[in-house]
């Protein structure tokens, strides 16, 4: 039970077509089926991170207070990881070789890391199993749980990575430059709500 929850639970802390899966299909539609899955596994060692977090017992943390700074973290990223991706597909797109060098794991991995939504889904998620009696405390079934999460995660991006791929060899130049601008500008936007947001919470605070 412990690993077939783990297993839902990790797929669905990924679904969300949020900045990390917005990363995974535009590598992939620029670079391939591997670097788009570097990506995402980049972002499954956060992840489970934040899942023994919030495993550990730490959901006494006040989720607003740890999430506005990363939610500042994560805007700054966003932003920059925006407007040098805009940047590229307007001056400068092209398909780069499936063999070409890529950091995509160490940006999944920061997109994770700076990630608000992933603290607040694990404080949410091992809340809600362990009110209604579905996860025990007991250490083999954390275990098997975060066992689960880790395949979620995998299977999650293995499909999405695979998906952009094939919209790679699919499609022209033109289309991938314009699904990799309107990427980069999803990135530039949610990145300016985050910073307001956090500026709308210290004005509140003070």
């Amino acid at each position: 039970m412990p690993l077939i929850l783990g297993l839902a639970a990790g797929f669905f802390s990924s679904t969300p077509v949020g900045p990390i899966s917005l990363a995974v299909i535009s590598s992939g539609m620029r670079r391939g089926f591997r670097p788009a899955l570097m990506t995402g596994l980049g972002s499954i060692g956060p992840n489970l991170l934040y899942a023994v977090i919030a495993m550990g017992g730490l959901s006494v943390i006040n989720a607003a207070d740890l999430a506005m700074p990363l939610r500042a973290l994560g805007a700054a990223a966003l932003l920059g990881f925006g407007i040098y991706d805009l940047r590229e597909a307007r001056l400068n797109f092209h398909i780069e070789p499936k063999s070409g060098q890529d950091n995509g794991a160490a940006r999944g991995a920061l997109l994770c890391l700076t990630n608000p939504f992933c603290v607040v889904f694990w404080l949410a998620a091992l809340g809600l199993l362990r009110s209604h009696g579905l996860l025990s405390p007991g250490p083999w079934s954390g275990l098997l749980f975060l066992a689960g999460v880790l395949c979620g995660d995998v299977l999650w991006f293995l499909l999405i990575a695979r998906l952009s791929a094939a919209l790679r060899g699919k499609s022209d130049l033109g289309v991938l430059r314009t699904i990799n601008t309107g990427i980069s500008l999803l990135f530039i936007g949610i990145a300016v709500y985050w910073f307001l947001d956090v500026i709308r919470y210290v004005r509140v605070g003070s």
